[in-house]
């Protein structure tokens, strides 16, 4: 019986987005860093906000579809946006 790793840190970006709509932006995503976390929104999203790490609160590892680990240990758990008037 082969063992789960939970090397993954979660963290959750809190950011107002000024486009041609003004947006309140919140999402929680899971990476190996903070570093690793910040590059994958941006490159989702091209923003690079502030993280704040959830403690105790680890994540498993990324694996493909191949069942292989994935070489960007990054995931996005959660995202939700509310346009502001």
């Amino acid at each position: 019986m082969s063992t789960i790793e939970y090397p993954n840190k979660t963290f959750v970006a809190d950011f107002y987005y000024d486009g041609f709509f003004k947006t309140h932006n919140i999402i929680i995503i899971a990476a190996k860093d903070e570093e690793t976390a910040s590059d994958y929104i941006y490159q989702k999203f091209s923003v690079k906000p502030k993280l704040t790490w959830l403690m105790n609160c680890n994540y498993q590892t990324v694996y493909d579809q191949n069942g292989n680990a994935d070489n960007v240990q990054a995931k996005i758990l959660y995202k939700t946006s509310n346009k502001i008037k």
